[in-house]
């Protein structure tokens, strides 16, 4: 049990000391260090140059791991009063987690790579992100996020014990109010750092990156309800343990869609699929694990005591679905279009470079449109289920998200309608080949 106080401690202290080097490397303008060189300059005021330590992927990785052995460590410092067994098992879960995910910033995220040829100057941190919101938000929203680790650690510890009980609630409801406390106070900063830096403007409607906080904030705020039910009755055990474990895997499915780039977002931080799969596998590994077991384990658990419907506890069960149906919504609004594009066969045979081609010649423009029609005005019925809306373009029906099929332009030296491929769902359309096209449609 020492052992395992010692080891959080120290962890806490290694990542500590990691962090204090990239941080004086970022103050001092060493740029022979490839992270500062392309996120800061020399002239930069030295606020920007603290927060631009996390302003990147790399940076605000290693900050995420620090937090999570920081709550590592405040869990071996006061968690004295905690059964023996149960303090172990909750510190080697968040040191699985830690080494996870310090291994993943080892292999695709190194924040310390030098360059050999050290340049004179910076490439500067993105104007976007030169704003006290920079300094405040992002260390606020992990130690939300991060800190459902410890729920996460005290669920996983109960079950491998088999035992739930009101004093395993009381003990977790504290960790859980300080996470839900850090993360409502970054979504709070954040939206309002977004609303005077870009405005509202259809900008952050299901966006990925906002819907990654939104989600386990729901979540968390659900599980904070059901904690105190737990503590007062000692009912919804089980449901209060599957909470816990919902409300960080979200987290983690929230640092999967930020950082992978499988969904598109203003302000994701990294879209390197080589992180993504390597995030994606712990992941699996954590949530796959944890159900697992809670699979295992919720047949052998005692439900709990009961209540009046018409009570306090019946409002906070209430509460508890409402809240639950909304991270649920969210959470399907969010992953439908990844799915409608992993199914969707024409977006996949969409260009997503624009292909400019030569100019066709009124008749070959006209075999077009009248090869096309049918099949656009298909394409048309389809998207309709999706919502989107088809576009007339030169009396051409065209609805592809991503490029327009095709643009009609009006020359000035003659009266003839010619057309300019954009972006095409067939190669075949931008070679000419007009009458094949045509004969399919029929």
């Amino acid at each position: 049990m020492e052992i395992g106080t010692v080891a959080a401690k120290a962890t806490f202290l290694l990542m500590a000391l990691s962090f204090g080097v990239l941080t004086y490397a970022h103050v001092t303008s060493d740029f022979s260090v490839q992270n500062v060189w392309e996120n800061s300059h020399s002239q930069i005021p030295l606020i920007y140059k603290f927060s631009g330590v996390w302003g990147n992927h790399e940076g605000s990785m290693l900050l995420w791991v620090l937090i999570l052995t920081f709550f590592s460590a405040l869990v071996a410092v006061f968690g004295d009063n905690l059964p023996e067994t149960l303090k172990a098992n909750v510190l080697a879960v968040q040191a699985w987690i830690a080494a996870s995910f310090s291994l993943f910033i080892l292999l695709t995220s190194n924040p310390f790579n030098r360059l050999l040829d050290a340049p004179g100057e910076g490439r500067d941190l993105n104007p976007v992100l030169q704003d006290i919101g920079l300094a405040i938000h992002p260390p606020l929203l992990y130690l939300g996020y991060v800190g459902f680790s410890v729920c996460f650690s005290f669920a996983i510890a109960a079950l491998i014990e088999g035992r739930i009980d009101a004093a395993w609630a009381r003990w977790v409801r504290p960790w859980t109010l300080a996470a839900w406390t850090c993360l409502t106070a970054g979504i709070s900063m954040g939206s309002y750092w977004a609303y005077y830096e870009l405005g509202w403007g259809g900008w952050w409607f299901w966006d990925p990156v906002e819907n990654a906080s939104f989600i386990p904030w729901l979540a968390g705020t659900a599980l904070l309800h059901s904690a105190l039910v737990m503590e007062k009755r000692e009912a919804l055990k089980i449901w209060t343990v599957l909470l816990a474990i919902m409300t960080f895997s979200m987290s983690l499915l929230g640092t999967f869609l930020v950082r992978s780039g499988v969904l598109t977002s203003v302000h994701a931080f990294a879209t390197d699929p080589t992180r993504g799969v390597f995030i994606l596998i712990i992941l699996i590994l954590f949530i796959g694990g944890a159900l697992s077991l809670f699979a295992f384990r919720a047949a052998h658990l005692k439900a709990g005591g009961l209540f009046a419907l018409i009570s306090r506890e019946g409002a906070l069960v209430l509460n508890n679905l409402i809240l639950t149906t909304a991270a649920a919504t969210v959470l399907i609004g969010t992953l439908y279009p990844l799915a409608l594009r992993s199914g969707d066969r024409s977006e996949n045979l969409c260009r997503s470079a624009l292909l400019q081609h030569d100019l066709w010649t009124a008749d070959a423009a006209a075999d077009a449109g009248r090869a096309l029609r049918p099949i656009a005005c298909l394409e048309a019925r389809r998207s309709a289920r999706r919502g989107t809306t088809a576009v007339r373009r030169g009396g051409i029906r065209s609805d592809c998200r991503k490029c327009h099929l095709l643009c009609a332009k009006r020359r000035p030296d003659h009266g003839a309608v010619r057309y300019r491929a954009w972006g095409l769902h067939d190669r075949r359309f931008a070679d000419g080949a007009f009458p094949a096209l045509r004969d399919q449609a029929r």
